[in-house]
């Protein structure tokens, strides 16, 4: 397996490791590469493969590039080593995913308006019983909100599901009096390709904070994609 490798130690842009990432697509030089690309097709804009994002972790000394796969809800994930030397180091295919707080309420006396002065959180988007549906046809039949710090689905879903966690743990009073009126849960959608699914790892810590939200999890796996060559 070979390395694109310039040498250098100096601190890249974003840009650069866009650039990076994309000769990597454009002319590969790891056999991986060739082996999801050949049955996965990225997206392209003016001949150039459109990145979703580009996450990059200083602790580690490693930047994630992020593509979105044609059809699909999962991504070709390049990583690249920025220090001590510049160079990608491997790729796969990685999982989209959404975590969200999920709060309703299918009882009439309960208002939106109830649910957002109990909880004490900024909601990312929010409904009230009758409203029209954001997505689907109909009207919404109970009251409620979410929470979604992450829009994209882009990143890995361990490093969002503890960031939620820490967002909500000050609010746990607030949750625990929620809980009395209303259905809240820790959401995860996780949409994986279906030849190389990995699974969920939860730390002791982790689960011992949401055990102390009293919120339930759902967890929703979807796999996908066609059969590697």
């Amino acid at each position: 397996m070979e390395n694109n490798s310039s040498g250098r130690a100096e601190v890249l842009t974003k840009d650069e490791i866009k650039k990076i990432a994309i000769a990597e697509i454009l002319q590969p030089k790891f056999e991986l590469t060739k082996q999801y690309l050949n049955v996965n097709k990225l997206i392209f804009e003016k001949d150039v493969p459109v990145i979703e994002a580009v996450i990059v972790d200083e602790g580690k000394n490693e930047a994630r590039v992020y593509f979105p796969v044609k059809d699909e809800d999962y991504y070709f994930l390049v990583y690249i080593d920025i220090r001590p030397l510049i160079k990608v180091r491997t790729m796969y295919m990685t999982a989209g995913n959404w975590v969200s707080l999920s709060v309703i309420s299918e009882n009439e006396n309960v208002s939106l308006k109830k649910l957002l002065e109990t909880s004490g959180i900024e909601p990312t988007r929010k409904w009230e019983r009758g409203e029209k549906r954001t997505y689907g046809r109909g009207t919404y039949c109970f009251s409620g909100f979410i929470v979604r710090p992450d829009e994209t689905t882009a990143g890995e879903v361990e490093e969002k599901i503890e960031k939620l966690v820490n967002l909500l743990h000050p609010h746990q009073e607030d949750i625990l009096k929620l809980l009395k009126i209303a259905d809240v849960s820790l959401e995860i959608v996780y949409c994986g390709y279906k030849d190389t699914m990995w699974g969920l790892n939860f730390k002791s810590e982790l689960i011992q904070k949401i055990a102390e939200l009293g919120i339930s999890i759902d967890i929703d796996l979807y796999a996908s994609g066609p059969d590697l060559k």
